[in-house]
């Protein structure tokens, strides 16, 4: 006997039992309609996490890949420590010409003045080719 098929109500155990086993179904079909529901939804969830987590790998996969080619040119470049030591040498070589020809003062002739000078800047220039050299022959270690 249907709830719906009765025409005045009628309330007695029977009817309350199917009322109440209706709602009890319906009830059960809405649990499971949300468990379902929230299994899609944790799913799609876990699903994003680990696409989450496949690009942040990816990432910090680039950026260490970013820091070693940094280290790597780091290591090849000529350091300031070098490039200071090879200008000093540079200067005191420098200094000793300008030395040698304070000591021999007024008693050159144009001749000896002008061929001093020529070395003077013959050993700069080859100096400063040393350095030049210095830091291609690092930069062509590094290709």
């Amino acid at each position: 006997m249907r709830l719906e098929a009765m025409t005045e109500p009628q309330w007695t155990t029977a009817t309350l039992k199917v009322l109440i086993d209706e709602h009890d179904k319906r009830y059960e079909q809405r649990h499971e309609s949300s468990k379902e529901a929230v299994s899609a939804a944790l799913a799609a969830a876990k699903e994003a996490v680990i696409k989450a987590e496949n690009a942040s790998e990816k990432r910090f996969e680039s950026v260490n890949e970013f820091r070693g080619a940094l280290t790597d040119q780091a290591g090849k470049m000529l350091t300031r420590t070098e490039a200071d030591q090879r200008f000093l040498s540079v200067n005191e070589a420098l200094v000793r010409v300008e030395k040698v020809q304070a000591s021999q003062g007024g008693s050159d002739t144009k001749g000896e003045r002008s061929t001093r000078t020529i070395l003077s800047v013959a050993a700069i220039i080859i100096s400063v080719a040393g350095v030049l050299f210095a830091i291609f022959s690092r930069l062509s270690q590094a290709s």
